[in-house]
């Protein structure tokens, strides 16, 4: 089931109640059926795995990433998943900070 924005007015700004999305203007008839991105969130498509599905689409991987290090005498780690966690909280962060 999918969820829509329910926009309301706060501080004097129209945003969704759910994801803090801002109406273009407070004539929000033509919105009040857009996606919410709170859905999306729920699907785990935050900023960090938005990132490792672009870098994945091009070709760079963890493993690419690794050969690349050793290859100029570096440790061949990578920390991606911790980059990604990083990310994720980032955006869970900016979207609780839109809301306010």
């Amino acid at each position: 089931m999918s969820t829509f924005c329910d926009f309301e007015k706060i501080n004097g700004t129209c945003v969704c109640s759910h994801c803090g999305t801002p109406a273009k203007s407070c004539a929000i008839c033509d919105q009040c059926r857009r996606k919410c991105r709170s859905e999306n969130d729920k699907l785990g498509d935050k900023l960090g795995d938005k990132t490792e599905k672009l870098l994945k689409t091009i070709g760079i991987t963890p493993d690419l990433v690794k050969a690349c290090k050793q290859r100029f005498g570096l440790a061949p780690t990578c920390n991606c998943n911790g980059r990604k966690e990083y990310l994720n909280r980032v955006s869970d962060w900016f979207a609780e900070q839109v809301k306010k």
